[in-house]
């Protein structure tokens, strides 16, 4: 009898149904000299098959388990699989793409921002794209290689990675989600940084919150500009101590100057084709936790109209407290940034203060 490792008792409970039937079945199968493991992370990138199998003179096999039937596939490949489930009388076709378990054929796009920055907007321009999969905040923390493998997971929970596309995308707008480039192996990754003025952008947030049938927090003007404050602290944290190179853009130029933004954008994320300020919307769009939930989100293009918030009071000291941390830590991603492009109207601006 082989060995799974970890028990069957402790892993069932998560296993699908044909994940159970095919443990138990290497269990009761194979001799006592085999090690059979389940969801465990391999390879640099961490991914997570659902089998590997381990005999000492036999060698080491990898599998992931399909809950299909053979009558149900229509045609497979290495990549894709097309099934057609019955359904009454109709057949409906189901395409599945199947991802290795072994190499993680995409790299990486990482925006890196707060909320109210336009990053809702960005996010689908991005995922319009064709090599780009990817348009809203996945919320993880990629603290090491095996968030790599959470990625495309979440994804395909509704939506469907794009035929010989290059990139995965996530924008990460909270101090609880970081990323740790050295820790995430060999992938090949762009990472983007992004800040907007504050004073806009506080007053957005507490608008954006105080929307929610439940007030949030950050409905109080003072802690959504301590929100502000701290997440830009950590962002010039993070581009201080990075060792792999980012860019840098001012968020506003995405709806007003997107003519000057989208071409450098593409420049640096080697693009086949630009970016387009026209878009697409997907299966998360407008959806709450998932970015903009307002009707503009549904436009297709890059609206240039800009909502007016000024009925909304900041404290005076929260407000200077949020100009400084934007000066200062603006200065210092700019000043460490391997390319930048900025809104030279806020750069004067702000040389005056």
């Amino acid at each position: 009898m082989a060995t799974l490792i970890p028990d069957y008792s402790a892993c069932a409970s998560r296993m699908t149904p044909g994940e159970r039937r095919f443990a138990q079945r290497l269990e009761s199968k194979l001799e006592d000299d085999y090690l059979c493991w389940y969801d465990v992370p391999i390879g640099q990138s961490m991914r997570h098959p659902d089998f590997m199998v381990l005999h000492p003179r036999r060698g080491l096999l990898i599998l992931e388990v399909k809950d299909w039937k053979l009558d149900t596939i229509q045609s497979i490949t290495r990549s894709d699989a097309d099934q057609g489930a019955p359904e009454g009388n109709e057949r409906r076709n189901h395409h599945t793409q199947i991802w290795s378990a072994v190499s993680d054929p995409y790299a990486r796009i990482f925006l890196l921002s707060h909320m109210r920055a336009f990053t809702s907007l960005a996010g689908h321009i991005f995922g319009s794209h064709p090599q780009i999969n990817g348009y809203y905040e996945m919320r993880i923390s990629y603290e090491d290689a095996s968030a790599l493998g959470r990625q495309p997971e979440i994804f395909r929970q509704g939506d469907v990675l794009k035929p010989d596309s290059r990139y995965l995308f996530d924008k990460l707008l909270h101090n609880d989600y970081v990323l740790k480039p050295e820790q995430l192996g060999s992938v090949e990754l762009k990472i983007l940084v992004s800040l907007a003025e504050p004073t806009r952008t506080i007053r957005s947030i507490v608008h954006l919150f105080r929307q929610k049938p439940d007030p949030d927090l950050y409905a109080s003007p003072l802690r959504a500009a301590n929100y502000y404050v701290a997440r830009l602290k950590a962002l010039a944290d993070f581009c201080r101590t990075a060792e792999r190179g980012y860019r840098y853009f001012d968020a506003e130029m995405l709806q007003a100057a997107p003519e000057r933004l989208l071409p450098k954008l593409s420049h640096w994320l080697e693009l086949d084709s630009p970016l387009s300020e026209r878009y697409q919307t997907f299966s998360q769009t407008g959806k709450a936790g998932r970015g903009d939930s307002s009707a503009r989100i549904h436009g297709g293009r890059i609206d240039r109209t800009r909502v007016d918030y000024s009925h909304i009071a900041i404290p005076e000291d929260a407000l200077s407290a949020a100009q400084a941390a934007y000066r200062e830590c603006r200065e210092q991603i700019v000043s460490g940034a391997s390319d930048s492009v900025l809104n030279q109207g806020l750069s004067t601006l702000i040389s005056q203060v």
